[in-house]
């Protein structure tokens, strides 16, 4: 167990040993032309600034460069000017999560491949590497450079980093290059969200086109329901047969009448049968044709209430959910007018994209129960 644990704290200490080293070392950034503007000359130096805005580099540097007799013409040669950004591999995680590089240690300007000569030059972080923890690792940036320098020899350090700087040169950063590939996801983003706006555009005419074919078919059934008679108390007609007029001893006359008719005119002398009575059987035939299908005309009132009382509940929810649909909609819209805020801040256009079709989904099926309830209700009255 104890060899296990030392083994284990070994292998940590390699490693944190190794990330440290790597973490130590410097790196090159290459930048062409476009990434540098020059100002003015003062005192055989003309003032420069070099501005670098695209994860995982934000910052701006300014300061005073001198490349001989070309200096004055450094802005007209732009094709003959590079850039090398000297770093330590010390990343963040910025609060978009994205990861960010903040440890920012030269800028180096190169004319015709040979570093010109600078001074007062300055460094600053752009957002969000200026965030605390991008702050932090830029202060650390003296202690890593002291670090690196004491770990290799002058000639050394020299040798590998005229490399690292051929290298990074030989595949700059072009700004025209980045400005098109933002561009270029942006499309994508907007394109990605229509093709979902679509299909969900397709979905909900799926449902409300389902929800029709419903209501078309229970108002189909209660159009039958209505179009049925009413059950029928009276006894069933009966067809009175032919009768043959006669007479009795008392001289009185029954008139005959016309077959299909039930019943016959007699005269005062005949006795008439007394009308029968109103038995319980009758009285429940007569009770159960105030009832509907679902029950008596009371308890139907009762339910219909109820439920046009709960529609009208998801009707309000239903219209307070677009209320918040429109808002995020309006969010998206407003990014997309600027394609580079969506990538500058993709996180935040998902969420809002996620948010916006919580949004809807509540509204609609706010909407779907309170036509349900409500045509419930509806049917409750009628029938």
């Amino acid at each position: 167990m104890n060899r296990l644990l030392k083994s284990i704290v070994l292998l940590s200490f390699l490693a944190l040993s190794a990330f440290a080293e790597d973490a130590s070392k410097v790196k090159f950034l290459g930048l062409d032309g476009g990434f540098i503007k020059f100002g003015g000359m003062t005192g055989g130096y003309r003032q420069f600034e070099v501005k670098v805005d695209y994860d995982p580099f934000h910052f701006v540097a300014k300061g005073l460069v001198s490349a001989g007799a070309q200096t004055e013409d450094l802005d007209i040669n732009s094709d003959k000017v590079g850039v090398a950004v000297s770093y330590f591999d010390s990343p963040f995680t910025d609060s978009r999560g994205i990861e960010q590089m903040a440890a920012i240690n030269e800028v180096i300007i190169m004319v015709e491949d040979e570093p010109a000569k600078t001074k007062d030059v300055k460094i600053e972080l752009l957002a969000p590497a200026n965030e605390p923890k991008g702050r932090t690792i830029f202060a650390s940036v003296p202690g890593l450079l002291a670090a690196y320098a004491g770990s290799v020899s002058a000639g050394y350090r020299a040798e590998q980093e005229d490399g690292m700087i051929t290298s990074a040169l030989a595949d700059p950063w072009s700004k025209d290059a980045k400005d098109k590939e933002i561009k270029a996801k942006a499309a994508n983003a907007l394109k990605e969200r229509q093709l979902g706006d679509e299909r969900e555009q397709a979905s909900t005419k799926a449902r409300q086109d389902s929800l029709a074919e419903l209501k078309r078919a229970k108002a189909k059934k209660a159009a039958v329901v209505v179009a049925q008679p009413a059950p029928s108390v009276d006894a069933p007609e009966q067809e009175a047969t032919p009768v043959v007029a006669t007479a009795n001893e008392e001289g009185s006359s029954v008139v005959p009448t016309r077959k299909g008719k039930k019943r016959a005119i007699l005269t005062p002398t005949v006795e008439e049968e007394p009308e029968p009575a109103v038995t319980q059987a009758t009285t429940e035939a007569a009770n159960a044709s105030k009832q509907g299908i679902m029950g008596t005309k009371d308890s139907r009132k009762k339910l219909g209430i109820g439920l046009a009382v709960v529609g009208g509940i998801f009707a309000a929810y239903g219209i307070i959910e677009h209320s918040g649909f429109n808002n995020k909609l309006n969010d998206m819209q407003a990014m997309e007018a600027n394609p580079a805020s969506i990538v500058a801040n993709p996180g935040h256009y998902a969420d809002l994209d996620n948010e916006k079709k919580g949004y809807e989904t509540r509204r609609n099926l706010g909407l779907i129960m309170a036509v349900l309830c409500i045509g419930g209700s509806i049917v409750m009255f009628r029938f």
